[in-house]
């Protein structure tokens, strides 16, 4: 293979080939289905979910995002192409060509073969405005941004203001012209930009901001004398620890998407439609937490490795105690990200009328339902976000904790499709009476089998726990009894809550057992025996 051109692509296609497959079963599956019978138009949208999975996937892959830091402060593009033999132009550029090319292809194929047989109509300009979209982000994560974190921040507003610029159009003919011609521009400029970045990081100069640099001379008399008291304990430093290393990551994430979306919101929402992003913002935290929480276990020094550090593994704790560690460290992290995010929400309504809408809505509830159901409403959602987001950062710790790298990308996709499936099963649920009625006859058969197979699992993981050492039978035994109280406490506050024409309590009493995390936290010190011992 002598063209470094065909390197480059065999290196993007055969790594990947699995992946591209699968894309493509995505694409050919849904295109078979609608030849055949072709679908609603309701129907083609909610397919488009996994058609937009399929899409982020290949852009991905172009952008070397598997591989990259996102959070990083130095360019994203992999180091080991320097290397290579040739200009900066052909490391730049091919990727950028194959990633808007087939990310366009995608969309033509679905366009022309499932939304339209549906009766779907889409723009036209949509083709070059997502190729703009794929080579801004390759340029976002190539460039190097000298501090941590601003590189989200900026892909998450220029991402969401390119796909967001229909919205200063009222007229379609001069949307389409208009906005055909940013696309075109901000391709080669999209490269241009990789380009000077790329070769930047090439020679080794990533920039690094100037304030943020401290002369030697500041950091030797803050460590003479300004030193740390000393920890209380082994597991207070272990909680410091996994707090910088996992948690405060997280709240970065959690406030600089509630930024961006504070500043779509200003630039191009009306004013009357502002103060439902208030409501946006309280959901962040669980949907980033259910993400965060899957590579929080890892014991690595970066969110991107799994393997066990030699720092982590001559700590002076036991693996329940470093599993312990964690938890503590994301229970601060919810706490203090619930702070930040109700207060970021309250200031919002409060700017933005959003207070007096809330109370409309709370009046209109009264009305429709009565007073006890509105009130379970509000309940459900607020004890759901909090205890959620505290949830999805507890429970999944057990995958980075395994060390197997294969799994966080595993467990990732089985969450998104989980996500999707259950947002196009609340699409279609007013649509389909019959199918509704069906569902929730079914539901607490299905909930009650969750239920028996959970606390079976938890069973057989602690007892593998007693019979490893790591803890005592007596231990164990307190363990479950706190849990069981714990669980009793909200149960019964719920059902005191939620009237029993919004909920049943049985149901309340189920999705409660559900919900608190017990075999997956029951298994984490396991997996990471586990690590240690392969």
């Amino acid at each position: 293979m002598h063209a470094p051109a065909a390197a480059l692509a065999w290196e993007f296609w055969w790594r990947h080939r699995w992946g591209f497959a699968g894309a493509a079963a995505v694409v050919g599956g849904f295109a078979a289905y609608a030849a055949a019978d072709p679908p609603t138009a309701q129907m083609a949208m909610v397919s488009t979910i996994w058609f937009v999975m399929a899409l982020c996937y290949v852009v991905g892959v172009f952008a070397y995002g598997f591989e990259a830091r996102l959070e990083a402060a130095e360019s994203g593009f992999p180091a080991r192409l320097f290397v290579l033999p040739v200009p900066t132009w052909v490391l730049v550029g091919w990727p950028m060509l194959q990633g808007a090319a087939t990310a366009v292809l995608m969309w033509v194929a679905w366009d022309a073969l499932v939304l339209r047989p549906a009766g779907v109509e889409t723009p036209r300009w949509w083709g070059p405005m997502l190729a703009a979209v794929v080579t801004t982000a390759q340029a976002l994560v190539w460039l190097p941004f000298g501090v941590a974190w601003l590189r989200t921040g900026v892909m998450a507003l220029a991402l969401t203001v390119l796909l967001r610029s229909n919205t200063y159009f009222a007229d379609p003919e001069e949307q389409a012209r208009v906005l055909t011609v940013v696309a075109a521009v901000l391709v080669p400029l999209a490269f241009l930009a990789a380009r000077a970045g790329v070769a930047r990081a090439r020679r080794g100069d990533n920039p690094e901001w100037a304030w943020r640099r401290r002369p030697a001379e500041d950091v030797r008399v803050a460590t003479a004398g300004g030193e740390r008291a000393p920890f209380a304990s082994a597991m207070a430093a272990q909680t410091w620890y996994e707090w910088r290393l996992r948690g405060r990551g997280y709240v970065a994430a959690v406030v600089a998407l509630v930024a961006v979306l504070a500043a779509v919101a200003l630039a191009f929402e009306r004013p009357a439609q502002r103060a439902d992003f208030g409501l946006t913002f309280l959901f962040i935290p669980p949907l980033i937490a259910a993400y965060w929480g899957v590579t929080a276990g890892s014991p690595g020094e970066s969110i991107r490795s799994t393997a066990l550090t030699t720092f982590a593994a001559t700590r002076p704790l036991d693996n329940r105690a470093l599993v312990a560690a964690k938890v503590r460290a994301m229970t601060l992290t919810a706490a203090l990200t619930w702070v930040v995010v109700a207060a970021a929400a309250a200031a919002w309504f409060a700017a933005t009328d959003g207070f007096e809408k809330l109370e409309r809505v709370w009046e209109s509830g009264v009305e429709r339902h009565g007073h006890g159901a509105t009130v379970g409403v509000f309940a459900l959602l607020g004890v759901g976000l909090v205890l959620g987001t505290w949830r999805a950062l507890v429970a999944n710790l057990w995958v980075g904790l395994t060390g197997r790298t294969w799994l966080v990308p595993a467990q990732t996709f089985v969450l998104t499709l989980l996500a999707f499936q259950l947002f196009a099963g609340w699409a279609q649920w007013h649509s389909d009476p019959a199918r509704r009625e069906r569902m929730l006859d079914a539901l607490p058969w299905v909930a009650g089998a969750a239920v028996a197979v959970k606390l079976l699992a938890a069973g057989w993981f602690a007892w593998g726990q007693v019979a490893r050492g790591t803890v005592t039978a007596a231990a164990a035994g307190r363990l479950a009894a706190a849990w069981l109280a714990a669980a009793a406490v909200l149960a019964a506050l719920l059902v005191w809550l939620v009237p029993p024409a919004l909920v049943p309590a049985y149901g309340v009493v189920l999705g409660v057992v559900l919900a608190a995390p017990l075999a997956r936290l029951t298994v984490a010190p396991l997996a990471l025996a586990w690590n240690r011992h392969r």
